[in-house]
């Protein structure tokens, strides 16, 4: 379990990537990776070998820490990229429909404006049937977290979540802080 207060606070990354059902020699793209690449690091154990993992952040210092992560794990599955998730198109290293699972994990606050931007980048990178795990935080007061006014809750992004031209899989409850949304591009 994660106990640091950054993005990934109490959110443990095998069960809740559990819930995307990610399966050997799949390609997951960790869209926002964040400095310790939980998620990132879990998935290239769990798609093994022959799957891959696009470790995506903008910062260049948290893509050069997770390239040393991986190397020192030994994990060669690990591809990171530097983007702008806001750019549609900007993640230039990953094909379009060439994804398996996506995740936007603790991404969708840090974007005031270009939320819809960050889920069509998703929406490019994703193959036909792929799913996109979405947590972000409740929209309710917490002891660690963003700012209440920056939070944006489940219901509220589904509407630009079924724009993009997603579906709605199923909801979950990655932790006490968080919700969980499951989509699938059609």
């Amino acid at each position: 379990m994660i106990k640091s207060a950054s993005g990934n606070a109490l959110l443990n990354p095998a069960k809740i990537l559990a819930q995307a059902n990610i399966g050997f020699g799949e390609t997951v793209a960790d869209l926002g990776t964040g400095a310790q690449a939980h998620f990132a690091i879990q998935a290239a154990h769990i798609v093994g070998e022959r799957g891959r993992v696009y470790g995506v952040d903008i910062l260049k210092s948290t893509v050069k820490n997770l390239a040393s992560q991986a190397k020192v794990a030994g994990l060669h599955n690990i591809i990171p990229v530097w983007s702008n998730l806001e750019v549609i198109g900007g993640a230039k290293k990953i094909a379009t429909d060439s994804v398996d699972v996506a995740l936007l994990i603790n991404i969708l606050f840090q974007s005031p404006t270009k939320k819809e931007n960050i889920l069509k980048e998703a929406y490019r990178v994703l193959k036909p049937s792929g799913r996109l795990m979405v947590i972000d935080w409740k929209k309710r007061p917490s002891p660690m977290g963003p700012q209440l006014a920056l939070r944006i809750s489940a219901e509220e992004i589904t509407p630009s979540i079924e724009k993009v031209g997603f579906r709605v899989d199923h909801a979950f409850e990655p932790g006490e802080h968080h919700w969980g949304l499951i989509v699938r591009k059609p």
